[in-house]
């Protein structure tokens, strides 16, 4: 039995186990309302509560027991605390059932080549209906406060009712705390929760899973690098250039400046790496030219300077600055990238000339709407052949 069926045989399990337990809440809910609503009932007109609910029994159970109304109010806290404690143990459960519900529908999804179980996690959070907001919040904050202050109010009125202290009234009241430190502990439990995934979501970053990949094959790698020759090409015939050097940004623009020296018949090569550090968030020069003894270039010559994925263009402009300040701020500087983020396509500085294969959104900063008119896959982020998959997925969710 395959992995994925076995994930998705307990995902089916615990799915029915959640809608059993929820329509159980629900009962539980609403035999707690009736409970509140009697014992306040006791408070107002005892006498009539106490014949109707002894006319009930004497007419399910044909007992002519009398039982006072102290007595009956007991039973009806004792009964409340217990439905109060299951409905809350009961409450905590399906946020947890939720919860691992998501999780496994996240494992089932990475096990196959495409989204396909979204039932209980993105299909039903999608666009979900304020309607649906404000009862999920009313059920986990509105509700248990006026609960609180439901015990609150009864308490009082009974102590009124009673005319002091007394051991029923005592009773009563500490069955009464009893319950309101557990609708307590369930409401602040529920504020930090709400506080805490408002927090979330405002400093949230996307989670990366391979689902978000653009794996580009080898014969897309060999399309781009054509249409990028065709027009670099172009530009040297026009400009009469030559190019003299061809400067790939390690590791990204090494493949592809490989290819396009073969392309161009360029020998020399001058590779510059960068890599961005996690922890200080910077750009690290690992390789720059000081290895470059020759820094002469004529009017005619250019650079060509290669990058796999530009997303902001950070390290481009770094390079172009380590290329100038080795042969002059008049130096001229093709740059080239297999793929590039539309909001920073023109991000680098001091170039004659720059293009690029497929235009992306990997800084998420063009809306779907502005993707779909540029005709740009709003989610996916460029992977090549070369590159290793989960390196990749750590560096974007941990950048």
């Amino acid at each position: 039995m395959k992995r994925v069926e076995i994930l998705y045989d307990h995902y089916k399990e615990s799915c029915e186990l959640a809608k059993k337990n929820e329509v159980t809440r629900n009962k539980l809910f609403i035999l707690v309302c009736i409970l509140l609503g009697l014992l306040f009932l006791f408070s107002y007109d005892q006498n009539s509560m106490l014949g109707l609910i002894q006319s009930w029994i004497s007419g399910n159970y044909n007992c002519d027991l009398m039982f006072s109304s102290n007595i009956i109010q007991a039973i009806l806290w004792i009964v409340l605390f217990i439905f109060t404690l299951r409905y809350l143990g009961l409450n905590i459960n399906l946020d947890r059932s939720y919860s691992y519900i998501h999780k496994l529908e996240n494992e089932i999804n990475e096990e196959e080549t495409k989204i396909t179980v979204t039932r209980e996690g993105k299909s039903y959070l999608n666009n979900y209906p304020v309607l649906n907001n404000i009862t999920y919040y009313s059920y986990r904050v509105i509700l248990p406060i006026i609960y609180y202050f439901t015990i609150i109010f009864k308490l009082k009125l009974e102590y009124n009712a009673q005319g002091g202290v007394n051991i029923p009234i005592i009773f009563q009241f500490i069955l009464g705390i009893l319950c309101n430190i557990l609708i307590t502990t369930y409401l602040i439990e529920n504020i930090i929760d709400i506080v805490n995934d408002i927090i979330e979501r405002i400093t949230m970053k996307y989670k990366y899973t391979k689902k978000d990949l653009d794996l580009i094959s080898w014969e897309r790698i060999d399309s781009f690098l054509e249409n990028i020759y065709k027009e670099v090409n172009n530009y040297l015939n026009s400009n009469n250039l030559s190019i003299k050097y061809i400067a790939p940004i390690m590791r990204g623009g090494g493949v592809p400046a490989i290819k396009l020296s073969h392309m161009f018949n360029v020998i020399d090569m001058l590779p510059i790496q960068l890599k961005h550090n996690h922890e200080t968030h910077r750009i690290d020069t690992k390789i720059v030219l000081d290895y470059l003894k020759d820094n002469s270039i004529s009017q005619n010559e250019c650079i060509l300077l290669v990058e796999g994925n530009h997303v902001t263009g950070k390290t481009a402009n770094i390079a172009t600055d380590i290329i100038r300040e080795k042969f002059g701020k008049d130096v001229k500087i093709i740059y080239v990238s297999l793929t590039r983020d539309y909001t920073y396509k023109d991000s680098v500085k001091n170039v004659c000339f720059t293009t690029w294969a497929m235009t992306t959104n990997e800084t998420k900063e063009l809306s779907k709407e502005e993707c779909n008119k540029l005709g740009i896959n709003y989610n996916l982020v460029s992977v090549y052949p070369w590159e290793n998959i989960e390196e990749e997925l750590d560096e974007l969710n941990n950048s």
